[in-house]
């Protein structure tokens, strides 16, 4: 019968803690950053569709005649 290694009365040296970044970081609590907004629409589809939709962009106007997708405000 084989025992198990008893454990290590110390574990060893501490690792080291990460490095700071070398870039700037932006200020994620700047008063000047615009509040964020929610609306809410009903559409009757399953979500997945709108999912696959936003990455596939280039059926919408052969298959639902949509003109443009532009980017929204």
């Amino acid at each position: 019968m084989r025992r198990r290694p008893t454990p290590r009365s110390s574990p060893g040296p501490a690792p080291t803690p990460p490095s700071p970044p070398t870039w700037p970081l932006p200020n994620l609590f700047s008063t000047t950053t615009p509040a964020l907004r929610f609306s809410r629409t009903e559409i009757g589809t399953h979500p997945q569709e709108i999912l696959e939709n936003n990455v596939d962009t280039t059926h919408l106007y052969p298959l639902h005649a949509f003109p443009d997708s532009a980017v929204l405000d």
